[in-house]
């Protein structure tokens, strides 16, 4: 398996769980939506646009074609994430809101921001990983032109 196989494949199965945990279980996560920082009138848009949004990134993920926008996206989401986390951890809201909303139910603000940093930099090395593939490849594909054209 391709090293930078493994990083997409962490985040497909990170964001297809999440997002089938949130479909299967709509109403719980409208309620979740509910108790977060945005106005509650959100919540029923929010609770199909997060999910939604996770698959089609695990959809860009999957496809070889799209794996480095997904990879970008990814980083992208991951990392407003963090920074909601953080946010929250540093009392930025008028009140604390619940840290329900996230993949595992048990976990406080400190450790989603744990979780959501983890998954941020595994995108960014995913990402990293791609382009300096992409590099190398390019480099000998020149130097095998260059031999073919002396050996011709």
């Amino acid at each position: 398996m391709k090293t930078q196989n493994l990083f997409s494949i962490i985040l497909i199965i990170v964001l297809a769980i999440s997002a089938t945990i949130k479909i299967i279980h709509h109403e719980r996560t409208v309620s979740d939506m509910m108790m977060q920082v945005f106005p509650i009138s959100w919540a029923k848009y929010l609770a199909w646009a997060q999910p939604t949004f996770q698959l089609l990134l695990s959809l860009a993920l999957v496809s070889h074609q799209y794996n480095r926008i997904g990879l970008v996206a990814c980083s992208g989401y991951f990392a407003l994430l963090v920074i909601y986390s953080a946010s929250v951890l540093s009392g930025f809201y008028q009140y604390q809101p619940c840290s329900c909303i996230g993949l595992f139910k048990g976990l406080n603000w400190v450790e989603n921001l744990g979780l959501h940093s983890a998954t941020f930099l595994i995108a960014m090395f995913g990402l990293y990983h791609r382009q300096a593939t992409v590099f190398l490849k390019s480099i000998f594909t020149k130097k095998e032109r260059r031999l073919k054209k002396r050996t011709a």
